[in-house]
């Protein structure tokens, strides 16, 4: 599914639709949630604050 993701936004750029990055991260995850839930919960968490920022 990644391969066939990528080329479709490979495609989108040629036409000159780009996608943003977190765009791209956004529906990616959303496709793959059933099989790599954990993951997709992990990588959608905000990010923990430094030492510094609290």
């Amino acid at each position: 599914y990644v391969a066939k993701f990528k080329a479709k936004c490979d495609d989108l750029a040629t036409i000159g639709k780009t996608i943003g990055y977190k765009e791209k991260a956004f529906w990616l995850l959303q496709r793959l949630w059933k099989a790599y839930e954990p993951f997709v919960m992990t990588m959608l968490k905000p990010p923990v604050p430094s030492c510094e920022d609290l």
